[in-house]
């Protein structure tokens, strides 16, 4: 499935559960709905959500800027480790260019901006004192880019958590 079609599910899920146990159909639920019936594909590199948080023009953009300061670094140490050996630099440079850029790419630089824009809402979540499960629930996310798709975030746990999670901000809001 598709996040669109993913989308179309849970909001027509939260109409009929809203028909059925009479409660008012709000744009607060609809929304809410949407968002989380479309996190399930966050570990898919071309979801819809992770496009959201990471469009593919600035992922590539900012693997390129981490490209070349890790290289910069390199060089730098690599010249103060060789006594300004500059041709010794240059070696170990264009060697470390030609690892990182076999090993780093456009999906793994999504999969860990992804996970550490999670963990730092996860993060400032807990330090603003906000519930726990709450905290939990974004570090849960942080690992689904992780993840092979249509595993763990498609499994009964997953839907476990976040009935739990519901029923929390159901208690909260009444």
């Amino acid at each position: 499935m598709r996040g669109k079609t993913h989308c179309t599910i849970g909001i027509l899920s939260t109409i009929q559960a809203c028909i059925l146990f009479k409660i008012p159909i709000s744009i607060f639920n609809l929304v809410l709905a949407a968002i989380f019936s479309i996190l399930p594909d966050l570990d898919e590199s071309n979801s819809t959500i992770s496009n959201v948080f990471l469009k593919q023009d600035a992922s590539k953009l900012i693997l390129k800027i981490v490209i070349y300061i890790i290289n910069f670094a390199i060089f730098f140490i690599s010249l103060k480790i060789n006594n300004n050996n500059f041709f010794l630099s240059s070696i170990v440079t264009f060697i470390a260019i030609m690892v990182l850029e076999s090993k780093i790419n456009h999906i793994l630089l999504r999969k860990i901006l992804l996970s550490l824009t999670l963990i730092l809402l996860s993060l400032c979540l807990f330090f603003i004192k906000v519930k726990i499960y709450f905290v939990i629930f974004f570090l849960m996310l942080a690992s689904f880019p992780w993840l092979k798709h249509r595993s763990f975030s498609h499994s009964i746990f997953a839907i476990i958590v976040i009935y739990f999670l519901l029923k929390q901000i159901e208690i909260i809001y009444n």
